[in-house]
């Protein structure tokens, strides 16, 4: 009997070792499947989030460049965009019913050298060349720094960094007096903003030769015709909490009025002044 007993409690020890490994291992494998479900549901809610995020913006930027673009329109600025801007580049703002507002500015995008070369004509082509040549043997992995891609092959004297004016005032006169005309439009431009006027004064004071100054006037203008626009959309005042405000970047393309927008005088034509737009919320300053 008692040997019997012993023979069962053996028997029963045995089972218990093997139970519990199995529920363990049950326990694991039902923790891995929650893990699972878990990855998915936050993935499928990311998915979810990303597209609800790309459906505001692609709105919010159809009304931004919808705003923009008959602002400009109905205001003259497409005639000259630099006498209807307040300071600090302020256009104009909107404020909507839900309480958010839109504050739209505008800058100079003609500061630097042009990269993008389709349509161009032969000749402006090689000027091209010629610019960045002389941007990349002066300023050498930094030349990257002063290019674009959008816009018309001049640069604005008025906003362009002294790296640039020089390249594109070198590659025209080959060194001949270069140097004087790049001091003088950065001292004249600090006196305040250039004219077309003002410049032809600075070559007419240069040894240069009327071939010479009417090639640099292909290259160096006073009147922009590519701005950069920054919407920065805020949200409703008095509500806790308040939430993020955001920001769209975009390139707008003036012309003369009266007709479709030509970029680079060349061929290339777009049907909106609003040629490229893009959510920059990141590059919002703390």
């Amino acid at each position: 009997m008692m040997i019997a007993r012993r023979q069962a409690a053996r028997r029963v020890g045995a089972a218990r070792g093997f139970t519990l490994p199995m529920v363990m291992l049950l326990v694991l494998v039902a923790g891995v499947a929650v893990a699972v479900m878990m990855e998915r549901q936050v993935a499928q809610a990311m998915t979810v989030r990303r597209q609800l995020e790309q459906y505001q913006f692609h709105h919010a930027a159809k009304g931004a460049q919808e705003a923009i673009e008959a602002w400009i329109r109905s205001s003259g600025a497409s005639r000259s965009l630099q006498d209807s801007l307040g300071e600090g580049g302020h256009a104009f703002d909107l404020e909507f019913q839900t309480g958010e507002t839109v504050r739209v500015s505008f800058f100079d995008g003609q500061d630097n050298a042009l990269i993008e070369m389709a349509g161009l004509t032969v000749d402006a082509q090689e000027t091209a060349r010629a610019i960045l040549q002389e941007l990349t043997v002066r300023e050498g992995a930094r030349a990257r720094e002063f290019v674009r891609r959008d816009g018309p092959l001049a640069v604005s004297v008025n906003a362009a960094r002294p790296e640039v004016l020089f390249a594109v005032v070198n590659a025209i006169t080959e060194g001949e007096s270069t140097q004087e005309i790049v001091d003088e439009i950065i001292h004249q431009r600090s006196q305040g903003q250039l004219t077309a006027a003002i410049l032809n004064d600075i070559y007419s004071r240069t040894t240069l030769t009327p071939e010479t100054r009417s090639r640099l006037s292909t290259v160096l203008t006073a009147q922009t015709s590519l701005w950069r626009v920054i919407a920065q959309i805020d949200p409703p005042r008095g509500v806790y909490p308040r939430g993020v405000s955001r920001r769209f970047c975009g390139l707008v393309v003036l012309t003369a009025p009266g007709g479709a927008v030509r970029d680079r005088e060349t061929s290339l034509q777009r049907s909106s002044l609003v040629v490229s737009w893009v959510d920059c919320t990141e590059q919002m300053p703390p």
